[in-house]
């Protein structure tokens, strides 16, 4: 019976305030709510926005330099494959047939722990016969900070015996934040 109480002692206050008195105190209880509505939930949401933004224009930048390095990797390997002598800085080194498939994959998941990703799918196809090696295609899903992606593709072209990755797909979703998911294919050369 107190809030009936209250809400009487409500209305017979306002009832007594002249029009202009009610005018200001709607347009400040109107201001009021709009700071709270700003402080409460625009505010963070903004700020979450801009932190997103951020975030994805630096993977763009990294993933722009990362794309410089892959493509500069796959016209090396392009001309050792065409017969050309390699750099001696990129000089591929293949995989022994003994180890075969299961050394590539361990290589993989070696290379994720030094990274410090997640790999979340890891399926190999057959080999192919190449003449004097066998190319193996191991697709790979990976998820991960931006930095620790770029990190484990740097170590994966920087791999000897050659690793190559040849389809990158990168993207973030609301439900990967702050994570970015990454698919790729990845080719191991297995000598003969």
């Amino acid at each position: 019976m107190a809030a009936p109480a209250v809400l009487n002692q409500a209305r017979v206050f306002v009832g007594r305030l002249s029009r202009r008195e009610t005018t200001i105190g709607l347009l400040v209880l109107a201001a009021g709510i709009a700071y709270l509505y700003a402080a409460a939930v625009y505010q963070p949401i903004e700020s979450r926005r801009i932190r997103a933004a951020a975030e994805l224009s630096q993977a763009k930048i990294e993933m722009e330099g990362l794309s410089a390095a892959v493509s500069a990797a796959r016209s090396e390997l392009a001309r050792i494959k065409a017969g050309g002598a390699p750099t001696p800085s990129a000089a591929p080194v293949l995989l022994h047939p003994r180890d075969g498939g299961g050394a590539v994959l361990d290589e993989i998941l070696r290379l994720r722990d030094a990274a410090g990703v997640e790999v979340r799918g890891l399926v190999p196809s057959a080999a192919v016969d190449k003449g004097t090696y066998n190319d193996l295609a191991v697709k790979v899903s990976v998820r991960g900070r931006t930095s620790d992606v770029v990190r484990y593709l740097a170590l994966l072209e920087a791999h000897e015996p050659v690793l190559e990755v040849r389809r990158l797909k990168m993207e973030t979703t609301p439900a990967s934040l702050p994570d970015v998911v990454t698919e790729m294919e990845i080719g191991a050369f297995v000598g003969k």
